[in-house]
């Protein structure tokens, strides 16, 4: 994620993200977010699956009507 909204909602993006992590590793114990980069212009959230990214995005999407 990237811009001046990702960095301005950082937390609630995070946190967002964290709990999409919760609810996957209840059917899905092995998918999980491996590593949370902070840039100084992005956030970069490295899983361990390729479907979590993309659930965690559509979140995000809904959350805050963006585009994925």
């Amino acid at each position: 994620m990237s811009g001046t909204f990702a960095l301005s909602h950082r937390a609630e993006v995070l946190n967002l993200a964290r709990h999409h992590e919760q609810q996957e590793k209840r059917e899905h114990p092995l998918h999980r977010i491996m590593q949370i980069e902070e840039k100084p212009d992005s956030i970069v959230i490295k899983t361990t699956d390729i479907h979590l990214p993309h659930s965690i995005g559509e979140a995000l999407r809904h959350a805050y009507k963006g585009s994925l």
